[in-house]
This record gives C-alpha cells, structure tokens and sequence, in this order.
C-alpha cells in the first residue's frame, strides 16, 4: 500500500494520489536500469572476433584447396568443425545460456561432429566404440562434480544428465545390435543411469514436482 505524504491518505489501487494525482510509488533508482560492464562489451567483441577470425579462414582454406589442389577435403573438416564450436561454444557464452541447455548442445555437437569425422574419413568405429563413450562419461562426472562442489541446481543437472544417459543408452543399444566393443558403452551405460536414479531418490519432493512439470507428467 503506497501513501501519499502530502494529503496523509493512503492510496490503495493506483500509483498516484486519487486526490492530487501525485505519483506515491517507489522512486526509480538507477539500480532499476540494466547495467552493461565493461566486461559484458569485452566478452561480446572477442566473441565476435573469433567468429569471424574462423570464418575468414574457413573460406581462405576452401578458396586455396579448390585453386591448387582441386579438392574440397580439409575444408570440409575445418567448415564442420567452425559450425560446431559457434553453435555449441559461442553461442551459449554470448546468449548466456543456463548449465542445462549449455552442456546439453556440447554433447549433442560434439558427438555428432565426431560421427560426422568418423563417416567422411571412412574410419568408421573408433569414434561410436570409443571416443563417444569416454566423452559421455567425462561429461556426466562434470555434471556430477558441479552438483556436489559448486551445489549447483539439481533440477538444471539432471536434465542434462538425463540427455547423456539417452545417448549412452543409444551407444549401448547400437553396439549390442552391431556386435562391436561392448564395455565403454555398458560403463557409461550403467554410470549415467545409476547416477540419476541416486540423485533422484535424494533430491527434495519440491525438485520432484518441478521435474515432472518439466516434462508435463
């Protein structure tokens, strides 16, 4: 409830007086005003810097692969490989992204540009048998350790965590069908689940109800 000092009434429904019109709300400060660091404007120019430092190689690359050595191969890697560190390192730093979405589009990128490196090289085997799942695993004992040093939020984590475990679990599946090598992805496999099904039992009613209107159950 505001009150207006002048004519000693309080004013319930409105910001300004009913009798003199004067504004009784609270004073606008300038801590009411985003503020921009100076750090913000730095991070955001280097940002754009590298964005564009790497384009500008990706096309000198391309420009001098097609005019001396008639091929488009090297190129290719470098374009693949500029796309997924903006899209998975550039972008989240400069729209400020939550850990959740952060971690989420890193192991999406990254295995995908590892199966994409794997396909046009035709060494197809290392990348799904093992590189895939040790990455996984490294990711999901990051998510692990934020939770537990930097008591970060449960909910934001185990999103993430869920997504890697979806992903171990396609490793898993994939390599049982194809009969390739079986244990990292049965270590991750069961390391992603069992970590989960922990934090689940331990977290809070309320982080309970938030998961299950995260996902509209």
């Amino acid at each position: 409830m505001n009150r207006c000092d002048r004519c000693n009434v309080d004013v319930k429904t409105s910001s300004n007086c009913p009798i003199c019109g004067r504004y009784c709300g609270e004073e606008f400060t300038a801590r009411e005003y985003p503020v921009y660091t100076k750090n913000r404007q730095i991070s955001g120019f280097v940002i754009h810097v590298i964005f564009w430092a790497l384009l500008a190689i990706a096309v000198t690359l391309t420009v001098c692969e097609i005019l001396f050595m008639k091929k488009f191969h090297i190129s290719l890697y470098f374009i693949v490989s500029m796309l997924a560190i903006d899209i998975s390192v550039l972008l989240p730093i400069k729209n400020h992204w939550s850990f959740n979405g952060s971690i989420s589009i890193v192991s999406i990128i990254t295995c995908g540009l590892i199966v994409f490196i794997e396909l046009y090289s035709k060494t197809f085997g290392w990348g799904v048998y093992y590189a895939i799942p040790f990455f996984v695993l490294a990711m999901t004992i990051y998510c692990l350790l934020t939770i537990i040093i930097k008591k970060y939020d449960k909910l934001d984590c185990l999103i993430s965590l869920f997504i890697l475990a979806l992903i171990s679990t396609a490793l898993f599946v994939y390599n049982l069908v194809a009969k390739g090598v079986l244990w990292p992805s049965i270590s991750v496999f069961f390391t992603s689940w069992g970590i989960i099904v922990t934090l689940f039992v331990l977290i809070s009613k309320r982080t309970k109800k938030e998961i299950a209107k995260s996902f509209h159950v």
